[in-house]
């Protein structure tokens, strides 16, 4: 991560407006990139000289809002590693939840249980093998500090999860198996709550930073729902830390 990457969580709307304000500089830069400060009332400047010291003090501004603004690059890629997140992560739990309904409708799985099981298993083990395949580097490129951790401690659960649930439609155990399924599908759940909440204060950032391209009121601030998402990782790191 550069030395211009915020690293605990500066918002997006925050650095552009800190590139605009050195953009657009106060009075006294302005006189000072016009030599102005240290002249007389009586002195002169000719036109060239104001010319070619804006140019150069235009040139200066641009660098200098280039890297303040230069973190926004970073965006794009979070939003990829959210979507990597989000995407297996929801088509998987359906596919969970399609055999909770089996379970639920079926406590003691025949042999015909199991082989619809084992199909949905099938297909959903490959989606959440993505979430554990996710580079930690990718997850190391987020801006916000938290939100790192808890993709991390999320995709450390998934792998516990995944690995528990696999062993038991393995070993088809049939005693363990709800509570297996159980557990995988909140981890997903979990996962797609914290993608919705960054993705949903990164769009409250967005409208507050256009509210006030407009010169009026801020909106109100995007309620912290963080803690949620906090929580649920904590019930969920001290359930599987039971189960080892």
């Amino acid at each position: 991560m550069s030395a211009n990457e915020p690293t605990t969580g500066q918002k997006i709307g925050t650095i552009i407006k800190d590139a605009v304000s050195t953009a657009i500089p106060l009075v006294g830069t302005i006189m000072d990139a016009l030599g102005l400060a240290n002249k007389k009332d009586g002195d002169k400047i000719t036109k060239e000289q104001v010319k070619s010291s804006l140019d150069a003090a235009r040139d200066q501004w641009v660098k200098d809002a280039q890297a303040n603004v230069k973190p926004i690059a970073s965006v794009a890629k979070e939003l990829s590693t959210m979507g990597s997140f989000m995407q297996p992560a929801t088509d998987a739990s359906k596919l969970l939840s399609e055999m909770q309904t089996i379970l639920s409708t079926t406590p003691q799985p025949t042999e015909q249980t199991w082989s619809a099981m084992k199909d949905l298993w099938a297909l959903a083990s490959p989606l959440i093998q993505q979430l554990k395949a996710i580079p930690d580097a990718d997850i190391n490129q987020i801006a916000d500090k938290q939100q790192r951790k808890t993709l991390a401690d999320l995709k450390a659960l998934n792998n516990l999860a995944v690995a528990r649930l696999g062993q038991i439609m393995t070993n088809k155990d049939a005693g363990k198996l709800p509570d297996a399924i159980g557990d995988m599908s909140k981890v997903l759940d979990t996962i797609n709550q914290a993608v919705f909440f960054e993705i949903s204060d990164l769009q409250s950032e967005m409208e507050a930073l256009a509210t006030w391209a407009k010169g009026t009121a801020a909106p109100p601030s995007a309620p912290k729902t963080g803690d949620v998402v906090g929580e649920a990782v904590k019930s969920l790191q001290q359930k599987f830390s039971t189960n080892e």
